[in-house]
C-alpha cells in the first residue's frame, strides 16, 4: 500500500512539472502574414483569436474592422517578447494595416524594428562607455 502511494504522488509530481515546461518553445510566430492583402482567416490561423476585435464606421460611411492581438515571440531563458498587434482590414477583411503597441504609441512594424535597433544601438554604447579606462 505504502508503495502505491509513493507511487501515485511520483506520478502526479511528474505531471505537474511537465504541464509548464511542455510548452516552452523557441518558434516565433511567423508576422508576415500581416502584410497588406491578407486574409484575415491566414491571419488568425497564425495569430489565435484576437483579444479584442473592434467595428467603426469612419465619418465617410466606411467600415474600419480591426483586430487586437497578444503574441508572444518565442521564449527563452530570460523569458519571452510579447507583443500587442492591432490589425485592420477593409471590408473585404483583407489586411490593409498592421501596428505594433510599443511603449506609449501605436507604431508600424518598420518603425518598431528602428526603434529596437537604436535602443540595442545606444545599450552597447553604454556598455562600451564603461568599458573604458
Amino acid at each position: 500500500m505504502k508503495s502505491l502511494l509513493v507511487l501515485i504522488f511520483s506520478t502526479q509530481l511528474l505531471l505537474a512539472c511537465s504541464i509548464p515546461f511542455g510548452n516552452v518553445s523557441n518558434e516565433k510566430t511567423d508576422l508576415s502574414v500581416l502584410k497588406p492583402g491578407s486574409a484575415r482567416d491566414v491571419v488568425l490561423s497564425e495569430l489565435g483569436p484576437p483579444a479584442n476585435s473592434i467595428d467603426t464606421v469612419a465619418e465617410e460611411g466606411d467600415l474600419n474592422r480591426q483586430d487586437i492581438f497578444n503574441v508572444t515571440q518565442g521564449r527563452f531563458a530570460g523569458g519571452q517578447e510579447n507583443l500587442r498587434v492591432r490589425v485592420s482590414y477593409d471590408d473585404q477583411w483583407k489586411v490593409t494595416e498592421t501596428k505594433v503597441f510599443d511603449k506609449d504609441a501605436w507604431v508600424t512594424i518598420e518603425e518598431l524594428k528602428f526603434r529596437e535597433d537604436l535602443r540595442r544601438k545606444e545599450q552597447q554604447d553604454a556598455l562600451e562607455l564603461r568599458a573604458r579606462p
